[in-house]
């Protein structure tokens, strides 16, 4: 686990599941404590660039990729290692998110 940073590997196992398959990650082959193994995936990681051109309307095909993806997986139910004992189910977006994303523009 990196503490540190908030990771706990079963949440990141039970996450990578997740987005496999809802078919916006990678599949995961194998996993064991300290090591994830997933598919391969072709391509290249996304840049800054790449992400600012998509917002600017100049990629309309990769902003509709990745907000269609996104809403996916915000709108699959959490797993049940992302539960905790709170009286309020939990989800994916904090109630208080928009307000998170005003702060950050």
């Amino acid at each position: 686990d990196l503490q540190l940073y908030g990771i706990r590997r079963e949440k990141e196992i039970s996450a990578a599941r997740l987005a496999a398959n809802l078919g916006v990650g990678p599949a995961v082959h194998h996993f064991e404590m300290g090591l994830l193994i997933s598919e391969l995936v072709h391509g290249h990681a996304l840049t800054d660039s790449d992400l600012r051109r998509a917002l600017a309307g100049q990629d309309d095909s990769l902003l509709e990729t990745l907000t269609a993806a996104l809403r996916k997986l915000h709108a699959a139910p959490l797993p049940p290692e992302f539960q905790t004992d709170l009286e309020e189910p939990l989800s994916w977006s904090p109630r208080d998110l928009h307000r998170w994303l005003a702060f950050a523009r």
